[in-house]
């Protein structure tokens, strides 16, 4: 089992998420909402490889890869014994941002 770790980055993405289905829906469709992306990053505790390679990110040749939870991609890097989640990402929105927000 590996350890899997939330960078300030993702952390502030989840934040946001959060905010915005507060504001747009209510605080139980938020918490549902960031409940599910928060086990679906946990479940990359072990088999932390079964995610996509994600096409946006390889030209930073880091071997970022993502797993969905809905209408999020979880943007990870799977290291020796570590997942390191490095953003949250809202696949309705321009894919190009994913190369914006890692720079």
């Amino acid at each position: 089992m590996m350890e899997v770790f939330i960078t300030e980055p993702a952390e502030k993405s989840l934040q946001h998420i959060f905010r915005f289905y507060v504001e747009q829906a209510s605080e139980d469709i938020a918490l549902k909402v960031t409940d599910k992306i928060i086990n679906r990053i946990e479940s990359l505790d072990h088999l932390a490889n079964r995610g996509r390679t994600e096409f946006y990110l390889s030209e930073l040749k880091q071997g970022h890869r993502y797993i969905l939870e809905g209408n999020f991609k979880i943007i990870y890097l799977v290291g020796p014994d570590k997942v390191i989640v490095t953003d949250i990402f809202d696949t309705r929105q321009d894919p190009d941002e994913i190369i914006k927000r890692a720079k």
